[in-house]
């Protein structure tokens, strides 16, 4: 059984949680800190940020009535992709 990764301080859970306001430079110093040592130790939280980002940079470059209805949809995914990260890759839910 492969335990929840937690490094930086942070659970993979944890990191999926933060990720838009790392991507939105909204983290302070500290949370910046804990999230990237997480990320540089985790590939697969690495992997997901770069993803978000990739995805949003899409999201940027749509027509804005586009833009809304894509996102909710986007997130839904997203969601359901965390749950799975967290515990599939992990085998559990990753930590709280």
């Amino acid at each position: 059984m492969i335990m929840p990764l937690m490094t930086g301080g942070y659970t993979c859970k944890q990191i999926a949680e933060r990720a838009s306001g790392y991507l939105d430079g909204d983290l302070g110093a500290l949370e910046w800190a804990r999230f990237r040592v997480h990320t540089m130790a985790c590939s697969i939280c690495n992997e997901y940020v770069r993803q978000i980002g990739i995805t949003v940079h899409l999201l940027e470059s749509l027509p804005p009535t586009e833009t809304e209805q894509m996102r909710s949809e986007l997130m839904g995914l997203y969601a359901d992709w965390s749950d799975n990260h967290c515990t599939n890759a992990h085998g559990n839910d990753g930590g709280s």
